[in-house]
């Protein structure tokens, strides 16, 4: 809907978007969604800038301290993310550390050489 709305607004519409602060299986349940109805969406929605912790918004909200997976959890959905839609742009948001960053490069990278 947002990047529907966007194109209606803005001349020229936007090449890319990107998606920001949400956990990639999330993520990857509303493309999944949302490119059976519009297929260009995979070429349009380039990056996924996600948070660490597969709670509901609600629930991070509450806790009093920071909610985050497990590196190597964060890791592989972030690679079937790029995998299933091609998302090529990926990185971290809330709850995401440099170990979070290190096991998506090793995902990555480990998907590579087994090509």
């Amino acid at each position: 809907d947002a990047v529907g709305f966007i194109d209606k607004m803005v001349r020229p519409r936007p090449n890319a978007f990107m998606v920001n602060c949400v956990y990639p299986t999330v993520f990857a349940s509303a493309m999944e969604r949302e490119v059976s109805k519009d297929p260009e969406l995979t070429r349009r929605v380039i990056g996924l800038q996600a948070n660490a912790s597969s709670l509901c918004p609600e629930d991070l909200d509450e806790a009093d301290t920071l909610q985050a997976e497990p590196p190597d959890i964060f890791a592989g959905a972030m690679a079937d993310v790029h995998k299933r839609f091609g998302t090529r742009v990926l990185g971290g948001c809330c709850g995401t550390d440099q170990r979070h960053i290190a096991a998506l490069i090793g995902k990555l990278t480990d998907n590579q050489k087994q090509k």
